[in-house]
Formats: structure tokens, sequence, C-alpha cells
């Protein structure tokens, strides 16, 4: 098992389903204001810390399962949140806030038989 996701799994299994991705992109950042001072430079103020981010790329593939169902259950899990963990790092809860959908392949009813799904979650508080 590489991670998961609430009751999803993200792992690599020969032979049956899979759920895998590539990379994995982890944003944190801060906010800061800046103050025009007259006639001098300007001041900067942190004022917190942004939400955390993670975005993942999932493969979607044909031969490891079934795309359109992958996407479905996706989708379905929009705004809710739970604890994602990546190996032995738990993350902390984090909330599906976007998926981009890439289909690369079609079938000629227009199923998809490859293709990549981002998933962007962000950091609940």
């Amino acid at each position: 098992m590489i991670g998961s996701w609430g009751d999803i799994t993200f792992e690599v299994s020969y032979g049956g389903e899979s759920l895998t991705f590539k990379e994995l992109t982890r944003e944190a950042g801060a906010r800061v204001v800046r103050h025009d001072v007259l006639d001098r430079r300007q001041r900067q103020q942190v004022t917190g810390l942004d939400l955390n981010t993670v975005t993942i790329p999932v493969i979607l593939d044909r031969n490891l399962g079934s795309p359109g169902m992958r996407i479905a259950q996706f989708r379905a899990e929009l705004g809710k949140w739970y604890p994602l963990i990546i190996g032995d790092e738990v993350f902390g809860d984090y909330t599906l806030e976007k998926i981009s959908e890439k289909r690369t392949r079609t079938s000629n009813k227009g199923k998809v038989i490859t293709g990549q799904l981002d998933l962007t979650f962000v950091e609940y508080r």
C-alpha cells in the first residue's frame, strides 16, 4: 500500500485493480501583508499560515481497473475530509477540494481507456 485517504487505498497490485500515482506535491505557505510607509521601504507582516495543499496525479488505465468507476468514486467524495496517509506518514485530515480529469485515450463509445485524475486535497482545520 502506498497510502490511503478514507476508504480509498493507493496501491500497486499485480494481476488486480490498482490505484497508483507517480508523484505527490505538497505545498505550505504563509500569508504576508505589505504595508506602505511614506518615504520609506514597505514593511511586511506575517498574518498567519495558509492551509497545506497536496496534489496527487492518479493514473487511470483500463488494465488496472475501471477508470469510469474511479472517476465516479472520487466525484462522490468531493468536499469530504478524511486522514491522508502516505507510507507511514500521517499528513492529517484533508478535504478533497478539486478534481481535474484528463482523458488521454477513449474507446469508440467514449469510455475512458487511459487518463489521469489530478486530485487536490486541502488541509481540514
